[in-house]
């Protein structure tokens, strides 16, 4: 018998893992559930169609025919007639951006105020200042209070769009230090075209921020960008992200006791580099 985990009833579908169970057996347990006229996707060798699906716990106790199957109905048993509805084994979809999705499908209804999400529009972008000009109009539009966190979107992806010079500004010379001319009194993350959790850009009151609530795990564990002189220039790797959206949305946690040190790491001997800038990575 195989674990159950999820079953789902469509009206078609194609899975992924294969629905079987052993033979039936004579004095085997009753079954807790039994799914009957329908088309059971095995996803087996020979990708077999059954017409109903055995469930005992958590495990697949039978899979075939209808008259088969029911052999395991026992007093307790609830029976569901399928109606010639589809069974498909539980998918477990291992990358999915959710999120993107909910921001397609609902984010239309809300301003950028609203979604706290505030859109750098890059078609138009050809240097730093183009950026840090943006984002100085954003600030003063929306007049945020003192050390409130702020979440820029860069509207930019490298599958479809954006150019080689693009890419240059948003990795090599958008740095803390420009988006701290626009922003000297908050502290403020950035989407770098990839999802939070894989990387960002933070500005020198965000990285104070995190470096003091989570500054020796990012140090230990943690991959950033710095400059010449061994410092954060902006740039956050795993699992620097995921710590400051946490941060940023006022969630505390810290995987082990840190002290408040802002005491910048030197850099790895070896570490891979980028024109003008390069990497820390955790000891």
């Amino acid at each position: 018998m195989l674990p159950l985990g999820c079953l789902a009833i469509m009206a078609g579908a194609v899975g992924w893992v294969s629905l079987t169970s052993a033979p039936l057996q004579g004095q085997e347990a009753p079954a807790d559930l039994i799914l009957r006229n329908g088309k059971v996707l095995t996803v087996d060798a020979n990708f077999t169609i059954a017409q109903a699906v055995a469930v005992r716990g958590n495990q697949i106790a039978a899979v075939g025919t209808d008259a088969d199957v029911m052999r395991l109905q026992g007093p307790n048993s609830r029976v569901i007639d399928l109606k010639g509805r589809t069974v498909i084994p539980g998918l477990i979809d291992t990358h999915r951006h959710m999120y993107n999705y909910a921001e397609r499908a609902y984010g239309g209804q809300y301003d950028p105020h609203q979604l706290k999400r505030y859109p750098i529009d890059w078609r138009a972008v050809s240097s730093t200042d183009d950026v840090v000009n943006q984002i100085k109009g954003l600030m003063d539009k929306y007049k945020f209070p003192p050390g409130q966190w702020v979440y820029f979107v860069n509207n930019l992806s490298f599958i479809s769009a954006g150019t080689g010079e693009q890419a240059k500004i948003l990795f090599n010379d958008l740095t803390r230090w420009e988006i701290d001319k626009a922003t000297p009194n908050n502290p403020v993350a950035m989407t770098i075209g990839i999802p939070d959790f894989n990387g960002v850009i933070l500005n020198s009151k965000a990285i104070d921020l995190l470096w003091a609530e989570h500054g020796d795990f990012i140090r230990q564990n943690g991959r950033y960008w710095i400059d010449a002189s061994g410092q954060p220039e902006g740039h956050l790797e795993p699992p620097a992200g995921t710590l400051t959206t946490r941060l940023r949305l006022g969630e505390n946690h810290s995987h082990t006791p840190l002290g408040a040190s802002t005491d910048w790491a030197s850099p790895t001997s070896g570490t891979p580099s980028l024109p003008s800038t390069f990497f820390h990575t955790g000891s």
